[in-house]
């Protein structure tokens, strides 16, 4: 035997070993089962998480190397007709749709010559495109948006109430939407311009972004349980009763509360089961797989995956949790096409989280590993809820990781308590005020019209002693005198937006107040502008009896009659915001 015959053998063994030892030693490289002792220990934990956050229905899914883990429902699904939560039973899952949207974005594109995300919007849909300033008009593309990096403010309230109709919302007040930052400048949570995301979609594919979702994702996929919240959900027989607390009970939030939902339902409307999301996770996990099945090129699907934008620092929501103030991080750095980047133990994930009235869900994905969570919850939102499936999600990565999960159903509730006063901490204080019996001036001199070219009018009126306000076709509320001058306690009305002031959830961040012009302090002279910070998470808009029209939208053309009739209406924004801004997230 010559030497170099030698090498080469010596060589091919040591290539064959370490071959070996990577299929033995990768995390995920072999499909990964439970033991009947796992599946319990997993059960526990699930039920400790539910009982703590009072949690009344639960649905969860693991998917390891392609393969069903696990699927399981838990709880009471219909609280009236006592209905079992299973794998099938159908959760909303709020902003998670962005993800759906995204990857229906990608397909569409492969299949569009000289269009691209980066494509300006207007070279896509063949029109202009209304939004403040010449330059984010121009220029804004499908990436701008899904990476939540135009800049403006979400508006809030249009889809809550349904502060006006969609066609009025893309055309006119769109191009008056509150700047927070410079375009392409930082993160701002943006939903309402998905309206302009479904018509590119409309552009691209040739049909409705509904019926393109079903024919290029959930057809294909063989996600037989999806529902949109505002359309056909509420004749699903599987839906899970969405449900908010009030004074420590669960009280069911009516489906006409998500009517709004429509005008940005390629953002937040869809509704399904974790049976139905086990087929996304092996989807994304096998690179664009349904079974044995290239359903999706796999570079078009990771192209989704890319950093875009970092997340700013300061809020839990926004970061995640990072040690030293909990044993294991799971971070969120930064977003990309639909998706949340960021890492656990290390490893890199892509997520997606939704809340709606009543509804939560998190899916967390090592695209690396082959490892997948998702699960979603009926109850109560906020900080609480945000830390519950947080902990879900990093406990399931551990035992698919088949490692130790750093908290067991022991020490759930105290590590539960911890994550919620720290999410707290990092969120804006609110206003203390105290309800007072009557106001300084007569409830009449608060009464009128109040317009904002974004959001639209605000009608205050006087009905026998109490001050009410209406906005768009839900919002109807009281206005109840508070310790400060011209500053007014928000609380709504019996109706499909009850929860938004009165659940025990919403009351813990109040109380919602109603600047009206105080500059003055001259109780003889009636205000002209109203501030409610209630209304939008960034900016707090100022609506104005006589508003004057911002000179940047006078250089706009009007393409149509009817666009044409509105603007000739003289609307909102005052030149200068009361610096008494409050934020009330």
């Amino acid at each position: 035997m010559t030497l170099a015959t030698s090498g080469a053998k010596g060589a091919a063994m040591v290539t064959l070993l370490l071959v070996a030892m990577t299929v033995v030693c990768v995390p995920g490289a072999q499909p990964r089962s439970f033991t009947q002792t796992e599946i319990a220990q997993l059960d526990r934990f699930v039920m400790e998480v539910m009982r703590c956050a009072r949690i009344p229905a639960l649905s969860l899914s693991l998917v390891s190397d392609d393969d069903v883990v696990y699927e399981k429902g838990y709880g009471t699904a219909n609280p009236t007709t006592r209905t079992p939560t299973t794998k099938d039973t159908v959760f909303c899952l709020g902003s998670f749709t962005q993800s759906f949207t995204s990857v229906l974005l990608a397909d569409l594109l492969s299949r569009n010559e000289n269009k691209t995300f980066e494509t300006p919007l207007r070279d896509i849909m063949g029109s202009r495109i209304h939004l403040p300033g010449h330059y984010r008009a121009d220029l804004v593309n499908l990436k701008d948006i899904l990476s939540m990096r135009t800049g403006l403010s979400n508006m809030d309230i249009i889809a809550t109430a349904v502060g006006v109709n969609r066609y009025r919302l893309m055309e006119q007040n769109l191009r008056f939407a509150p700047e927070v930052t410079s375009f392409r400048e930082s993160y701002v949570f943006n939903e309402i311009l998905f309206s302009l995301v479904e018509e590119a979609a409309r552009a691209l594919g040739g049909n409705t972004w509904y019926r393109l979702l079903r024919q290029h994702v959930f057809n294909r996929l063989g996600m037989e349980n999806v529902a949109f919240v505002h359309m056909d959900a509420k004749e699903n027989n599987k839906l899970a009763s969405p449900v908010h607390s009030l004074n420590g009970k669960p009280v069911q939030v009516p489906m006409d509360a998500y009517k709004g939902q429509e005008l940005v339902a390629a953002a937040s409307s869809v509704c399904a089961s974790a049976s139905d999301m086990t087929r996304w996770m092996q989807f994304i996990l096998s690179g664009g797989k349904k079974d044995d099945s290239q359903v999706m090129r796999r570079d078009v699907l990771q192209n989704t995956f890319q950093p875009v934008q970092p997340r700013p620092r300061g809020s839990t929501r926004l970061t995640g949790f990072s040690q030293p103030d909990i044993q294991v991080s799971y971070t969120r750095e930064s977003n990309s096409l639909g998706w949340i980047n960021g890492h656990y133990r290390g490893y890199a994930f892509v997520s997606q989280e939704g809340s709606l009235p009543g509804y939560e869900s998190l899916i967390t994905l090592l695209v690396d590993r082959k490892a997948g969570v998702f699960t979603a919850f009926t109850g109560d939102g906020g900080a609480r809820a945000y830390a519950a499936k947080t902990l879900i999600n990093t406990f399931a990565l551990d035992m698919l990781l088949q490692g130790n999960p750093w908290v067991d159903s022991t020490s759930v509730c105290h590590v539960m308590d911890t994550m919620t006063d720290m999410t707290r901490r990092s969120e804006p204080h609110p206003t203390r005020v105290s309800a007072m019996s009557e106001p300084i001036r007569p409830l009449e001199d608060y009464e009128g019209t109040y317009r904002h070219y974004g959001y639209g009018d605000v009608f205050i009126r006087r009905n026998g002693s109490e001050l009410h306000l209406e906005y768009g076709e839900l919002g109807r509320y009281i206005l109840t005198p508070s310790s400060r001058n011209d500053t007014f306690i928000i609380q709504a009305n019996s109706g499909p937006l009850w929860y938004t002031t009165n659940a025990d959830e919403y009351r813990s961040k109040g109380p919602y107040l109603a600047f009206f012009d105080n500059r003055y302090n001259d109780p003889e002279r009636r205000p002209e502008t109203v501030t409610i910070p209630f209304f939008s998470s960034d900016i707090a808009p100022v609506f104005s009896k006589h508003p004057v029209r911002p000179v940047e939208s006078e250089q706009e053309d009007v393409e149509c009659d009817a666009c044409a009739n509105f603007i000739s209406v003289p609307l909102i924004l005052t030149a200068a915001m009361s610096t008494m801004v409050v934020s009330l997230r």
